[in-house]
């Protein structure tokens, strides 16, 4: 049995002969997930490969249609389902773990960057933007999103596939994360 594999926007493909049958399938790529996203099959592994690939942009299309667009930013927000699924993939915890959940259970209040990092266990506000910025960026890979674009500065915002700028806080006029209701359950459901 021949097995090919090719690359496919940020999918791994394998397609060939399999048990007399011709199959293609597709994983996600670059992450530590090694689950089957979707098959097809064919008379040959090359017509199996080309349905495949309709699958796979037909599902793009469909949860790209499913977003709904984020109030002050150019972002189409993931659906709770694929935020599940990003979480299911990264399977994050610890620290990002009770970030994400001190987070989540703050509503549409939200928390300080102060008040992420004390969640996480971290004194300093700069470890919380950094870890929530990381994980932020791999949430958009494992979804194929892009990080919107920040207003005020000429790159990306990574903790924007997160979350939201809320009001300030009146007490201390310190700037509010809100996050994005979709992820709020997605987080809650873990």
């Amino acid at each position: 049995m021949k097995v090919e594999m090719i690359e496919y926007g940020r999918y791994l493909i394998r397609y060939g002969n399999s048990g007399g049958e011709a199959r293609a399938l597709a994983y996600r790529k670059n992450t530590k997930s090694k689950g089957q996203i979707a098959d097809a099959t064919g008379a040959t592994p090359d017509e199996a490969l080309q349905t495949l690939k309709q699958i796979l942009d037909e599902r793009h299309r469909e949860r790209a249609k499913a977003r709904r667009r984020a109030e002050n930013i150019d972002f189409l927000i993931p659906t709770v389902e694929e935020y599940a699924e990003a979480l299911e993939v990264l399977k994050p915890e610890g620290a990002k773990l009770d970030m994400l959940v001190a987070h989540a259970k703050s509503d549409d209040v939200g928390l300080t960057a102060g008040e992420i990092a004390r969640a996480g266990g971290y004194d300093s506000f700069e470890t919380a933007n950094a870890l929530y910025g990381r994980l932020g960026r791999e949430i958009a890979e494992v979804l194929g999103v892009s990080a919107p674009t920040s207003t005020i500065r000429a790159d990306d915002v990574q903790t924007g596939v997160i979350a939201q700028a809320g009001p300030a806080r009146a007490e201390t006029g310190a700037f509010v994360w809100v996050m994005y209701p979709e992820l709020r359950k997605a987080v809650l459901g873990i």
